[in-house]
């Protein structure tokens, strides 16, 4: 059932409502058209459209309308593009380009002899076959099995030396200009990684890749480290596969960040994030205009609620992009969860927006458990494809890409 609309323009200061719907709006309704323009003098100021139910809060899950970034209008109803926000109905659109190929219809890939040797069991990258590439879950499976080989890999071991060797090793094939963050924490030595590829605005998605030295919540083995299947593989994982796949767009960087010493947290007195902190205080490469930390998020149960720390417009923007893929309670969960302490909170404390994708309902969490029989290719799948689709967005005027070139009208209040 559809329902009446209405569209808003936001800027910093208020929000102006600018039209009203005469019928009701569907989801799909493929008739109606959103352009977004600005007016001279609101070039910089951050803008998002609201389509609610007239009168009323948006529910959850958010109704929006939804059209595929790469479509652009094409129509001659457009008369005049010197307003905020125009929204026209009876038009029709057409797309410049391609959009990305549905799961179902997912590029198969090959693999090729690795481009150096490393210690660890190798993943060796695959060669880019014909058409565009899409995160494969089953990919970025073998990506942590090939962590989990290694076997425990806390800060300061030779396995976590290891493990940054067989991270560059699956980036640097693919254009990653790879940078080493050393300083030494408490006489240990400490190791970050930050990945860069493309020439713009930044944008940054960040994983440990440290396991913690001792399975504190392992009810036979508390003294054992654990081989952290899901609690740091599962993340890195994610980030490899990002780097074999992602379509940077023209005026973007990426970057992708590995924190070291995040997982000693209260063993010996520690804190935890301890790398975090010092990249966010020590930046290795431009200040990123976002952030998205991704931990514990491949268990074959896999439940995302949005984390309470979290920056919430940009929570606003991840989840609805994981709605737009058909993830909503499969996988991702648009309600309150956890509020947890983990890398995000460096970045978010240096004024950065950033957010923590996590499964905080995992029995496995610092336990001998914690293995890579744990995780699920579906969830490693899940969150890769909505990160994808986040970082392949076309840069916009917007201090944070939450409409992203009219992809989607976010949940917002009036």
């Amino acid at each position: 059932m559809g329902l009446l609309w209405r569209v808003a323009a936001r800027t910093d200061r208020r929000i102006e409502p600018i039209a009203v719907g005469q019928r009701p709006f569907e989801r799909d309704d493929k008739s109606a058209i959103i352009a977004i323009a600005r007016r001279d003098g609101l070039v910089a100021t951050p803008l998002s459209l609201m389509i609610t139910e007239e009168g009323r809060r948006p529910p959850s899950p958010p109704l929006f309308f939804v059209m595929n970034s790469r479509f652009v209008i094409q129509s001659s109803c457009l008369t005049a593009l010197l307003v905020t926000i125009v929204l026209l109905v009876g038009c029709t659109a057409s797309s410049l380009s391609t959009p990305r190929a549905g799961p179902e219809s997912a590029a198969p890939t090959t693999r090729s002899p690795a481009p150096r040797e490393v210690v660890a069991p190798s993943v060796t990258p695959a060669t880019t076959p014909a058409g565009p590439l899409q995160f494969d879950g089953a990919e970025a499976l073998a990506l942590a099995q090939a962590q989990c080989d290694i076997g425990p890999r806390p800060a300061g071991s030779e396995a976590l030396l290891r493990t940054r060797d067989f991270i560059k090793s699956q980036l640097e094939p693919y254009g990653w200009s790879v940078m080493e963050q050393d300083f030494t924490y408490r006489n240990v030595p400490i190791h970050n990684l930050v990945a860069v590829k493309g020439e713009g605005r930044p944008l940054m998605v960040g994983a440990h890749f440290d396991t913690r030295p001792r399975a504190d919540h392992d009810p036979q083995h508390p003294d054992q480290p654990i081989i952290g299947g899901n609690d740091g593989a599962s993340g890195v994982a994610v980030l490899l596969e990002l780097g074999r796949t992602l379509e940077i767009p023209q005026g973007r960087q990426v970057q992708l960040a590995f924190f070291d010493a995040e997982d000693r947290g209260n063993i010996d007195s520690w804190p935890f994030s301890v790398g975090a902190n010092y990249m966010a205080a020590n930046l290795p490469a431009a200040r990123p205009e976002a952030v998205v930390v991704v931990d514990m998020i491949g268990d074959a149960d896999q439940q995302i609620y949005r984390e309470q720390n979290s920056n919430q417009a940009l929570n606003d923007t991840i989840f609805a992009i994981a709605a737009q893929l058909g993830y909503e309670g499969q996988g991702f969960y648009d309600k309150p969860g956890y509020t947890i302490i983990d890398d995000h909170l460096p970045f978010l404390q240096q004024g950065i927006p950033a957010v923590d994708l996590i499964d905080f309902d995992y029995p496995a969490w610092h336990t001998l458990a914690d293995t890579c029989d744990q995780l699920g290719a579906p969830s490693l799948e899940r969150v890769g494809r909505v990160l994808e689709h986040w970082l392949e967005q076309p840069p916009t005027q917007s201090f944070l890409p939450l409409v992203m070139n009219a992809s989607l009208a976010y949940r917002t209040g009036p």
